[in-house]
């Protein structure tokens, strides 16, 4: 076939989430001269904003509820349209309704985060696995973002082995550089001084633990030297959060930056970066912080343990555990040699196995694969 791949993206989350990363690194390092790229959307916001930056066309279709017909005529009607060679799909409403609309098109589904411990009610959770099984064979391949999600989802579908694969998050090794960044500087602008600084970068829902890390922080604080908890992300638990800072006593130390895009700047300007979610995939963030040699503290859930089995790379804690949480940003100050170790083992692991250029690569390939081989002239 001569002329590019044409990729239509289907996004069910584009508030910060892991399919709004992979879109923004695809659109900005695939060649456009080899492929071509749509996305359907659920709502306009800073997702749509950054497509319309990169001249990438776009519609918003509301997925809601699950199990509505009405999106899969809108997506039907742009897939005829728009006449893309492949359909990848991010996130499980996303899968659902791509795999029902996409017709003899090969349909990716694109696994992100497990559903098996995703916070959300019992009742919720029963109806996006029922949906996400009822539908999966219409997959041409299911891509998750690690072997742990991998065998999450062939628990339920197991058939589907031979269609399944894991291809990890890529950072972008030369914007996530910190010889790139001059950090005193973004200090400086951030009124940080020579404040200890703990980042939290994520959206504010209870997944993220936002809460534990005022819980572990305010159970230390009397013998911290000054510091600075810096939260960057919007969410629904933002007001809970700015008065349970409060309650802590914490509100004057802790700053919240609201959505930002200067992810890098920021990263360098933290000292520690704190990821205490309940439930992740392999956060984008963590690599992006181990891409900066950054000291990390995490959650041990699902992909975070995949990436650090030995610990190595970062402090590892249990979920939920504001005590162990306290421990680990002891530790960090405690025995700064230890951290500094730690940081370089993970910024050598990120740049061994989650190379952006890599990654892409890995893609590129499945996707001629599943388009039958189309070369490009």
């Amino acid at each position: 076939m001569n002329g590019p791949l044409r990729i239509f993206h289907v996004v069910g989350n584009t508030r910060g989430a892991r399919g709004e990363r992979f879109l923004l690194q695809a659109a900005d390092h695939l060649d456009p001269q080899l492929f071509r790229m749509a996305v359907a959307l659920t709502e306009r916001g800073p997702l749509s904003e950054e497509l319309r930056r990169r001249h990438i066309p776009f519609e918003v279709v509301s997925l809601s509820p699950l199990g509505n017909p009405l999106p899969v005529r809108a997506l039907s009607r742009l897939f005829l349209d728009w006449k893309p060679n492949l359909i990848q799909a991010h996130g499980a409403r996303s899968n659902f309704y791509a795999r029902l609309a996409a017709g003899r098109i090969p349909c990716i589904s694109t696994v992100h985060n497990s559903l098996s411990d995703y916070p959300i009610s019992a009742l919720r959770r029963g109806l996006y696995l029922a949906a996400d099984r009822l539908t999966a064979a219409r997959s041409a391949a299911v891509v998750c973002a690690a072997e742990c999600l991998r065998v999450d989802f062939l628990r339920r579908c197991p058939s589907l082995w031979e269609r399944t694969y894991v291809i990890p998050d890529g950072v972008d090794l030369e914007r996530f550089d910190p010889r790139r960044h001059d950090r005193e500087l973004i200090r400086q602008t951030l009124g940080l001084g020579d404040r200890w600084t703990l980042l939290l970068i994520g959206r504010m829902t209870e997944q993220k633990g936002h809460a534990v890390l005022l819980e572990a922080v305010s159970r230390i604080k009397n013998v911290l030297p000054p510091f600075r908890i810096l939260f960057a992300g919007e969410g629904p638990q933002k007001e809970f959060l700015t008065k349970k800072s409060h309650s802590l006593d914490l509100h004057e130390n802790t700053v919240f930056l609201g959505g930002r895009r200067d992810i890098p700047e920021l990263l360098s300007a933290s000292d520690v970066v704190v990821l205490p979610s309940v439930s992740e995939g392999v956060p984008y963030v963590l690599l992006e912080a181990l891409a900066m040699g950054k000291t990390v503290i995490l959650s041990n859930v699902n992909g975070v343990s995949e990436l650090m089995p030995n610990g190595d790379e970062g402090y590892l804690v249990p979920p939920g555990s504001p005590e162990k949480l306290t421990e680990a940003l002891l530790k960090t100050l405690w025995d700064k040699q230890d951290a500094r170790e730690r940081a370089g083992a993970g910024r050598r692991r990120v740049q061994q196995d989650h190379d952006l250029k890599k990654i892409l690569a890995k893609w590129e390939t499945l996707y001629h694969e599943l388009a039958g081989d189309l070369l490009i002239n």
